[in-house]
């Protein structure tokens, strides 16, 4: 009888597919449900895990990774068993980190330590060993494994990470990455009630980011007009986006959330201004509003002279509002006057400034 196996049944059950006969290396991991055995993980490249197989190097993505065992490091073997239990991961982590000599492995153990690390309240921990990723390979794959639980708002750890953040700007060179960073300082400043947000807002909404170290303060160049932007990416079509609104629309906030953030990594324009507004609307319904209120914060910051951006930005200050941020709140009525005098919503934002 013939059998027409899949190649994922194939790879399971003959186990030889996924390996690397011949390579002196006991190594394994599994990707997407699938086991590679006898193979020789490299490290971290690019934000992303590299693995030698028989058929040559390849990356695999960090998040999909699972059970990762590299020969001679049972420390960081034992953590990444222990993934499911964030808190004592955590812990093995930090341990295996400080024992791992071969810079490659150091950095992939810290990219996979941010995730545990991040889930049991070490956020400061987290922070750092992003910052050692994100520096060693500034890429879409490594921005995608920032830590996103920010503490609560009076904590000093958002003091702390955001002086770390400071502390380390000067190392990166690439405009996007700067523009990344200080987008993320403007989540933990807002967070924060920081003071320091506004102006870094005013820095990120005029589309110059001052390089590190600065000579003197930039002027931003606020925007006088609201016109539509219309530039629309090919890999983000309609269907995209209202897959995140279905998922809403299903109460499936956690997916739509993840679903946009993965979408957003290439969106730009009129699709990525949509999936900024559908990632509020499902805080929203988790009731997390401070994280509704950042999301809605970056279309003002990406896409300042956009005709929703004074809107959205008007949503964010009430929703700081409502969570009796009263000092955000100002801030980000102030900035929608500032910014969009003539609009419906700088008009709203007047009214509510006025005692």
């Amino acid at each position: 009888m013939k059998r027409n196996w899949s190649f994922a049944t194939l790879s399971i059950i003959t186990g030889a597919i996924l390996s690397t006969a011949g390579l002196a290396s006991a190594d394994s991991f599994k990707y997407d449900g699938l086991g590679y055995k006898d193979v020789k993980v490299v490290g971290l490249k690019d934000g992303q895990m590299t693995a030698a197989l028989a058929s040559g190097e390849r990356t695999f993505e960090i998040s999909k990774l699972e059970e990762i065992s590299i020969d001679g490091m049972q420390k960081f073997t034992d953590a990444e068993a222990a993934r499911k239990n964030p808190a004592k991961a955590a812990a093995l982590y930090i341990d295996a980190i400080r024992t791992i000599n071969r810079k490659e492995i150091h950095l992939l153990a810290e990219a996979r330590s941010i995730v545990p690390l991040d889930a049991s309240g070490k956020w400061l921990d987290a922070v750092t060993n992003f910052l050692d990723v994100y520096a060693y390979g500034p890429t879409p794959e490594a921005w995608e494994l920032r830590p996103k639980n920010l503490p609560a708002s009076g904590s000093k750890l958002l003091g702390e990470s955001a002086d770390r953040i400071n502390s380390r700007l000067s190392s990166f060179k690439s405009t996007d990455a700067l523009k990344n960073l200080k987008t993320f300082l403007l989540e933990i400043y807002t967070k924060a009630n920081d003071p320091r947000a506004a102006k870094l807002a005013a820095e990120l909404g005029s589309g110059t980011v001052e390089t590190v170290p600065t000579t003197g303060a930039a002027t931003p160049q606020t925007p006088t007009q609201e016109t539509p932007t219309n530039t629309t990416p090919a890999a983000t079509g309609s269907e995209d986006v209202s897959a995140v609104d279905a998922a809403i629309k299903a109460r499936k906030y956690d997916d739509a959330i993840a679903l946009a953030d993965n979408l957003l990594a290439s969106a730009t324009g009129e699709p990525a201004i949509t999936l900024f507004e559908l990632k509020a609307r499902a805080y929203q319904a988790q009731n997390k509003l401070n994280d509704a209120s950042l999301a809605l914060m970056r279309i003002a910051v990406f896409y300042p002279t956009n005709a929703r951006a004074s809107a959205a930005l008007l949503q964010a200050a009430d929703l700081q509002a409502q969570l009796k941020n009263q000092d955000a709140a100002k801030r980000l009525y102030k900035e929608v006057v500032d910014k969009y005098p003539n609009s419906p919503s700088g008009q709203s934002a007047r009214k509510k400034l006025t005692p």
